[in-house]
């Protein structure tokens, strides 16, 4: 009994420690990851542990999600298997998410969140040394500022953080609480938009919008406030910052070339060419998709023969369909995008009555639903593991709340 308190104790911390070093390491998550699944292989309580597990749709939908995943490797051609086990592979980070809400004590949640932002302040530090040229990382320039991970995925990671921060903010009455996150908050935010960060741009512009009418009951009033940030934050760096600018010209430039004269050899182009593709196999395959696999193969195959992209110069760095949505519809075709999207309904649908998990929550699945649109953070090492983080957490809370119910219950 002592040694299984002392495991849970154990896995406790070190679920906070990885919350720090989620923005920091790659070789960081996998350590962690692997050691906290074996803990609590060794922990036991295997019974309660699957009847929490597949008590919740949640959980439930993800793992069937999984399953189908994997079972397309069954349609997929042999020559293509290995590169379907690889990308199977990549799921594996989703296992902290059964260690966080089967074994973690409810009293470290805040400690959890707390951790993961001072990562992403350690992070963001190191990003502003960058930009101000205080020292140099790797390969890492002025342009980007991400120093531990694809621009794209950090854009992701700031404007989350940065919505978190804002949380944290508007639930609370303490000034020096409220000053230390809006403080946060800019940190993250200047980095976001001095870098190459477009999606974070417009995940955090919607999130200020979610966050604000969620906390605000006067809605008119939180729409208002919103639009009033939105517009003096964008007009902000388009003004004084030349490639927050250049990015806003880049995207017009590319709307008019790919959608007015139907030119793919640009950057959005690129990624809308790949929608093109799936909207081919879909034809020829509604149900169940072409295998994991096979769906690489198909993209390698139509951009080499299709004359309106094999010519491009953007040709070889298009290796993988730019949109979760349209690379589930290739692997596993529409009966698969429904259990994927399943995911995220039932996640959406878990009541929460801490406003700040509940937050979370939201903000979460709409930074997921709005990338999914334009690239694949649910084959991503970092992504994945800050969904099956934050999902862990949203599903141990609710726990809790449902134990507390009933307790409430007895006791009356």
């Amino acid at each position: 009994m002592i040694n299984k308190i002392h495991i849970n104790s154990t896995i406790n911390y070190l679920v906070v420690a990885y919350a720090f070093i989620l923005p920091l390491s790659r070789a960081g998550i996998v350590a962690f990851t692997a050691l906290l699944f074996i803990l609590w292989i060794i922990e036991g309580k295997f019974r309660d542990k699957f009847r929490q597990i597949f008590k919740c749709k949640f959980t439930l939908s993800l793992i069937i999600f999984l399953i189908f995943s994997t079972l397309s490797l069954l349609w997929a051609q042999e020559q293509n298997l290995k590169e379907g086990i690889n990308y199977i592979r990549k799921y594996w980070y989703l296992l902290i998410l059964f260690p966080i809400f089967t074994s973690l004590k409810h009293e470290y949640i805040p400690k959890i969140l707390y951790a993961f932002l001072a990562g992403m302040s350690v992070s963001v530090i190191i990003s502003w040394g960058i930009y101000f040229d205080w020292w140099q990382v790797k390969e890492v320039t002025a342009g980007s500022l991400s120093p531990f991970m694809y621009h794209v995925f950090y854009s992701i990671f700031l404007a989350f953080s940065s919505l978190l921060a804002l949380n944290f903010a508007l639930n609370s009455k303490d000034k020096r609480v409220i000053f230390l996150h809006i403080f946060l908050a800019i940190l993250f935010t200047g980095i976001l938009f001095l870098g190459i960060g477009r999606t974070g741009q417009v995940i955090l512009v919607v999130g200020i919008f979610l966050l604000l009418i969620n906390n605000f009951k006067h809605k008119i009033r939180a729409i208002s406030i919103a639009l009033i940030l939105s517009t003096i934050l964008i007009g902000t760096f388009y003004t004084f910052n030349d490639t927050f600018k250049q990015r806003i010209n880049f995207i017009k430039s590319d709307i008019v070339q790919t959608l007015v004269e139907e030119n793919y050899c640009n950057s959005l182009g690129g990624r809308a060419f790949t929608w093109v593709i799936t909207y081919e196999i879909v034809k020829e395959h509604p149900i169940i998709g072409i295998g994991l696999g096979d769906h690489l193969e198909y993209l390698r195959d139509t951009m080499d023969s299709d004359e309106r992209f094999s010519t491009c110069h953007l040709k070889n760095m298009i290796v993988y369909f730019h949109g979760q949505y349209i690379e589930i519809v290739a692997q596993i075709g529409l009966l698969g995008l429904i259990s994927f999207l399943a995911i995220f309904y039932f996640l959406m649908s878990i009541s929460i009555k801490n406003n700040i998990i509940n937050n979370i929550k939201i903000i979460l699945i709409m930074t997921f639903l709005l990338v999914f649109f334009v690239d694949v953070p649910f084959r991503k090492q970092f992504s994945l593991a800050l969904f099956a983080l934050m999902s862990g957490i949203i599903i141990r809370q609710k726990i809790q709340e449902d134990k507390s119910n009933k307790i409430g219950k007895h006791n009356a």
